[in-house]
């Protein structure tokens, strides 16, 4: 991971317990809104900065905080905001199928890497969301033989999300209790 990884990984960690001016507050302060501004030097972490994007945008939807100026077309392009390609599909057939054994493998391993994987899972299902407007219109994707509904996005989401709030307060318990 790079810095711009970890800060939009702790911008989860922040909206996800509920600090969500913190998340945006953070978020803002690295962001780059178009990829023309970004310095020719850091453009290689396009993709990290477009996750922060993502986040920024759905936690502006989802809570009303924000000043709600962010463009999703503008700053990713408008290429970015389309209909479920084939290539899109196959990442959300993968992440469907791959999803549960992340989770129980992140379950063996210590809390900061659990914390993580969490939520990069989570930044994974907010691309999702964000990116497909079928799922805004229509709720579902066909996928294969199969429907995926936004519904089970969410149901992913929010038990991420609760995983990775038991796995911040245990490590935080540890941390207080002086064990590793």
């Amino acid at each position: 991971m790079n810095d711009i990884s970890d800060a939009v990984v702790l911008s989860c960690y922040l909206y996800f317990l509920g600090l969500e001016r913190e998340a945006i507050t953070l978020l803002e302060s690295f962001l780059y809104f178009r990829y023309e501004d970004k310095p020719e030097s850091q453009r290689h972490l396009w993709v990290e900065n477009c996750q922060g994007i993502l986040l920024l945008q759905f936690i502006e939807q989802s809570s009303g905080c924000g000043n709600g100026m962010l463009s999703l077309g503008e700053a990713l392009g408008p290429e970015a905001v389309v209909s479920p390609s084939k290539f899109m599909k196959q990442q959300i057939k993968m992440f469907l199928s791959d999803n549960a054994k992340i989770v129980a493998q992140a379950e063996r391993e210590t809390q900061k890497y659990r914390c993580q994987t969490y939520a990069q899972q989570i930044l994974r299902c907010i691309e999702f969301l964000m990116l497909w407007p079928d799922f805004a219109e229509e709720n579902s994707v066909r996928i294969g033989f199969k429907r995926v509904t936004r519904a089970q996005i969410y149901e992913i989401l929010n038990d991420l999300k609760s995983r990775l709030v038991a796995a911040l307060a245990a490590a935080n318990k540890a941390k207080q209790a002086g064990t590793p």
